[in-house]
């Protein structure tokens, strides 16, 4: 999700770049428009300037003869003239419109470059601030799971001593239980009887002619003494 976010953000600050881009190319190619057609202007007035100098100076040398050429050519002449410098001022005119219209065509793209510079601030202002909430976010989320991990470390730890316990618990147990089971089944059985022999009254009696044993290893001390010791509980 963090991803979709920030690609999406990038997307849109490429799109304003490319905006920038191309008001610039529009306003570099009607620059150069206007120059050229500037340019133009220039060169025909300047030739319209040369025409009516040389003009000027015909009409110099006209009053200067005199009475050589006929009054109708110089009347010709002055219509020429006329005509040339109401020509000159028509592209003046126009010349000065031009730049007008260029220097309100540079404004408009001033002001408009100039807004979409805000705009393209406020949008990386904006960008960056959703990548710093991203990247915090980013940072409490990775805390957050840190800390979840370090809990179910910390459990799966107390989880394995637990049944180390239970497992040490019931080995203790099994070996109780196994023991009381050898015991109970182990087999503890004598028979014996008194030896041939005449006895006088009061005389204690000792049974000590053993004639079957298992499980008994006293019987030493038995026969010496006539004194059965059990040494294990049972039956």
């Amino acid at each position: 999700m963090l991803q979709t976010k920030y690609n999406q953000i990038n997307k849109e600050l490429q799109l304003v770049k490319n905006n920038t881009k191309h008001l610039d190319d529009l306003q570099t190619g009607l620059y150069n428009d206007v120059r050229t057609n500037l340019s133009i202007v220039g060169r025909e007035s300047a030739v319209l300037r040369n025409k009516s100098i040389l003009v000027d100076q015909e009409i110099s040398n006209l009053k200067q003869l005199g009475s050589i050429q006929p009054l109708q050519e110089i009347k010709s002449l002055q219509q020429t003239v006329q005509t040339i410098s109401a020509q000159t001022n028509s592209l003046s005119i126009k010349e000065r419109a031009r730049s007008k219209d260029f220097l309100a065509l540079y404004n408009m793209t001033t002001s408009s470059l100039t807004d979409l510079e805000l705009r393209t601030q406020h949008v990386v202002t904006a960008v960056d601030q959703r990548v710093d909430n991203l990247t915090n976010e980013t940072r409490f989320a990775q805390k957050g799971l840190g800390l979840q991990l370090s809990n179910i470390h910390k459990n799966q730890s107390d989880f394995a001593m637990k049944m180390q316990e239970i497992e040490h618990r019931e080995n203790l147990m099994f070996s109780g239980l196994q023991k009381q089971i050898n015991d109970s089944t182990e087999l503890v059985a004598m028979t014996a009887q008194l030896p041939t022999t005449s006895y006088s009254g009061g005389t204690i009696l000792k049974f000590d002619k053993v004639n079957f044993s298992i499980g008994v290893n006293n019987l030493t001390e038995y026969k010496s003494t006539g004194k059965f010791l059990c040494e294990r509980k049972g039956l």
